[in-house]
This record gives structure tokens, sequence and C-alpha cells, in this order.
């Protein structure tokens, strides 16, 4: 679902495509023990007093940009589509631009 993906500028790893599942929010207190031995990926401190734990994949990456990838956002448009009755469809597009910091170059991708 849509709602599970994040476009991330990950500054000299490019741009990337993740998605996130699993996502839970807790008290830091109380599961202060049961994070000492789980990997770093798998959970991350939000603050002192709150922990989210979830489960990342990367689903596309885009490493074209010669300098630090340093911005990105989704575009939504939509398109007509011509299908085999000659009729003209609607059809919702989605793309990711990015742009990059000191080539000063963007990217549709």
């Amino acid at each position: 679902s849509k709602d599970n993906v994040l476009l991330v500028a990950a500054m000299h790893g490019g741009c990337r495509i993740v998605n996130v599942s699993d996502f839970v929010l807790g008290d830091n207190d109380e599961k202060e023990e049961e994070t000492k031995d789980v990997v770093a990926e798998e959970k991350k401190y939000i603050n002192s007093n709150l922990i989210c734990s979830c489960k990342t994949n990367v689903v596309k990456e885009f490493k074209e940009h010669q300098s630090m990838a340093y911005g990105a956002d989704w575009i939504y448009f939509s398109s007509l589509t011509n299908n085999e009755d000659d009729d003209d469809d609607e059809k919702e597009v989605e793309v990711a631009a990015s742009c990059s910091f000191y080539d000063k170059s963007a990217f549709i991708w």
C-alpha cells in the first residue's frame, strides 16, 4: 500500500523507495531489556521515552546523481491512455523526482 512506502533521499547513498512494515510504537521503559540484543535496523529510538520497531525493505534505488541526493518527492498526475476500443481512459501515474546538491541536477524517475 502507498501508506507503507517512503521515498528517501539518502545523501551519498542515492535515492531509495523503502517499504516499511510491522511498525510498532511503544514505551521505552517497558522494552529496555528487550532491545539490547535486537539488530539496529529493527529498533530505532525516537526519544528517551519512546521506541519504534519496524521492518524495512528497499524496493527500488536510484543512483544517477553525481553528488549527494539532497531531496526527493512524489509526483502524482493523471494521464490519458488509449484502450483497444479507442476510448480514452484516465490512469493515475506516480513517479519520483529527486535533486542533488553539488552538481545541481534534478531527475524524474
